[in-house]
């Protein structure tokens, strides 16, 4: 289970380097979101008070949770502009960059979320996370328009160098979610400890 919770986290992480390079420095309320708890969650895990430690790890989660509602909602409203043939150049490399740097934030949130959950020993709410995530990889990035092609369709053709890849990463992330969830069967995880630092250290 550990492994497979690990190569998720993997594939997540390489999602965010399928869909481009991001221009640092453009920060809102949503981006400064994942900043303020990744700080909480990283002074939670090594704070030597139990309830502490428990109480900052479940303020990082709140906060990610709030982040990751913002960040989805309006990616949503950004990819529609994007695929929509309709609208001018200018609107629609506007919408790629926001969806550049939004994809990656979006990501890394949902990484802290699975640290913070597998450091509480809490199942059940990490494969709420991954199905809640799963469900919007499957209705942004998988989802048809009207001419048959997806929202990763269009990335993996319109730009050099991701390779064709964000399509099957997608699809593969949904994959292993699946196969997660069903072979934890909401047991307790063990050993999950062991993600904490070594996740923290590439985000």
């Amino acid at each position: 289970m550990q492994h497979q919770l690990n190569e998720i986290s993997e594939q997540i992480s390489n999602l965010s380097s399928l869909v481009f390079s991001i221009e640092q420095g453009q920060y809102d309320d949503r981006f400064s979101g994942f900043l303020s708890s990744r700080q909480t969650l990283i002074e939670g895990l090594i704070s030597s008070d139990t309830q502490t430690r428990k109480t900052l790890i479940l303020s990082s989660i709140v906060n990610n949770n709030e982040t990751i509602g913002k960040l989805m909602f309006s990616l949503r409203r950004e990819a529609n502009l994007f695929i929509n043939p309709n609208v001018s150049t200018e609107q629609a490399n506007e919408s790629e960059h926001f969806l550049n740097e939004s994809f990656w934030y979006l990501n890394q949130t949902i990484q802290l979320n699975l640290i913070a959950y597998v450091a509480l020993g809490e199942i059940r709410p990490l494969t709420a996370s991954l199905n809640n995530y799963k469900a919007f990889i499957e209705q942004v990035l998988l989802t048809s328009d009207k001419n048959g092609k997806t929202l990763s369709w269009h990335i993996d053709n319109t730009h050099v160098g991701n390779q064709g890849k964000l399509g099957l990463t997608a699809r593969y992330i949904t994959t292993q979610i699946d196969g997660l969830v069903k072979k934890t069967n909401y047991k307790q995880l063990e050993g999950g400890s062991n993600i904490d630092t070594q996740k923290l250290r590439n985000l």
